[in-house]
């Protein structure tokens, strides 16, 4: 999920918002595999309804009412993750639009912020991950039921079960993606550096505090404030949160 410390940022915004359409596709895809479904549904009932109209039993048409409502449940459950997914997505995108660096890497208060921002952004993308692969199964679901119950053609089941594979296949790789590339990688890089730039002044308030007017080693000094110091721990723990902890120790032995 981590690019090396040393690999330069080169995405912009455009960029970002190129890859959140990308993603955006495949919950189009899910909805326009839904809405072809319920017309084979609707078209199912049509059938039956005539298959049935000449039989008197009341079983019969029971079992009609029954198979109707079964494949009404199924599409209902196709669709219903839909909008959550959509609004995940919107809050994805909005994220990668508010994780912008600090312009300062002495103002702890606002690298503190940028970190949670980024905790924020990861944990947003993880909703869309696990949205989106029960939306894609909901989807699957339905097309099996189809399949099963020979409620549409063959040709109409064959024609849904192959939009349902590619469903899946778009899915995981966009989920691939967002995971390892996009605005998550941009900002932990961004992280990398904000957390080199933020040891680079303890250790140099460090030094400087360590030696006395006359030339000394004092008793003690002060590592940092304790925002700094925070700030500091917030970020190792992020970067290592998400398979970057190689990267915290690369920076540290640097900085030492």
């Amino acid at each position: 999920m981590c690019a090396h410390a040393s690999t330069p940022a080169i995405a912009g915004a455009d960029t970002v918002l190129e890859q959140l359409r990308a993603s955006r596709a495949a919950i189009v895809s899910v909805l326009a595999t839904a809405v072809e479904a319920e017309v084979a549904i609707d078209a199912a009932g049509d059938r039956l309804g005539d298959l049935y109209s000449g039989l008197p039993s009341s079983s019969q048409l029971q079992s009609q009412a029954v198979a109707v409502r079964a494949l009404r449940a199924r599409i209902d459950r196709a669709v219903a993750p839909a909008e959550p997914l959509l609004a995940a997505f919107r809050r994805v995108s909005a994220l990668a639009e508010e994780t912008a660096l600090p312009a300062d890497p002495a103002d702890a208060g606002r690298a503190a912020g940028f970190v949670g921002r980024v905790d924020q952004l990861r944990d947003a993308i993880e909703e869309v991950v696990a949205r989106g692969d029960e939306a894609v199964r909901r989807v699957e679901e339905a097309v099996g039921f189809l399949g099963r119950t020979k409620a549409a053609g063959r040709g109409r089941v064959r024609r849904l079960t192959e939009a349902a594979a590619a469903l899946r296949a778009v899915y995981e790789t966009e989920a691939e993606e967002m995971r390892f590339e996009g605005p998550l990688d941009e900002a932990l890089l961004g992280l990398q550096d904000l957390f080199e730039a933020l040891l680079l002044r303890l250790k140099q308030a460090a030094a400087a505090d360590g030696v006395d007017e006359l030339g000394g080693a004092e008793e003690g000094y002060e590592l940092g404030t304790d925002d700094e110091v925070d700030a500091a721990a917030r970020m190792a723990r992020t970067l290592a949160g998400n398979d970057c902890l190689d990267i915290c120790l690369d920076i540290y032995v640097k900085v030492r």
